[in-house]
């Protein structure tokens, strides 16, 4: 999945604005929806920056899935179950040390901690529990209707729900520039041309991709109405 990681992100920052209101951290208010973002794409973010110094790897086969081309065969730091819980527990405790709000802090390490689930859902067999084999994967990646399907749900509901949380403290474009955004990103995934072989030009697009989202989300939090 690429947007539907984001559902657990919205999801999250709705709950955050909801309970918390003005008190949250007092002078120092977080840019919930981008740390809530960033979060839900931290080990990807991770994982195509280690790819890219050959810490792990991943490697062009055609047809190994229906849905795309990408083998993702050596990920054990960031794809493994232990090693997504590590970025989890690290990245909640950096937030509250930053923020010193339990809350938030819970809730951006539970986003972490999806990755791993999201994914077990669509791809094949290539997520470990520690890092070797056996490896787990539901496989929905074969069956890209289903995929789709679920991917849309998944992110429909969860920005409808963030939207109906916040409507009344958001400026709307840049809710709206956001979620147009996500569509285009997702769009490009599902129907540009596949890869037919590994360089560099792609963990850059996926990093790429991940800073605008993140850029944009932050952009969002600040343009909030007071």
């Amino acid at each position: 999945m690429f947007i539907g990681h984001y559902a657990p992100a919205f999801v999250a920052a709705a709950l955050i604005g909801a309970s918390s209101g003005s008190k949250i951290l007092g002078a120092r208010r977080p840019a919930v929806l981008a740390i809530m973002m960033a979060a839900a794409q931290l080990v990807d973010i991770f994982f195509f920056a280690l790819v890219i110094g050959g810490a792990e790897n991943m490697r062009i086969i055609e047809g190994i899935s229906a849905s795309n081309n990408m083998d993702f065969y050596h990920m054990p730091y960031t794809h493994s179950l232990l090693g997504n819980a590590i970025f989890a527990l690290i990245f909640a405790i950096i937030i509250q040390i930053l923020y010193k709000h339990r809350r938030l802090s819970i809730l951006a390490g539970c986003v972490v901690l999806s990755h791993w689930f999201i994914d077990w859902l669509v791809h094949i067999p290539d997520l470990t529990m520690m890092g070797s084999a056996p490896k787990f994967g539901l496989g929905l990646w074969n069956y890209p209707m289903i995929a789709r399907l679920l991917e849309t749900t998944f992110i429909g509901i969860s920005i409808l729900f963030y939207f109906a949380a916040r409507h009344k403290k958001m400026a709307r474009r840049p809710f709206w520039v956001l979620v147009m955004v996500l569509i285009m990103l997702q769009s490009f995934d599902w129907f540009a041309p596949a890869p037919t072989q590994m360089s560099l030009r792609l963990p850059m697009m996926a990093l790429f991709a991940y800073i605008v989202v993140i850029l944009l989300s932050f952009w969002n939090d600040r343009a909030k109405h007071k």
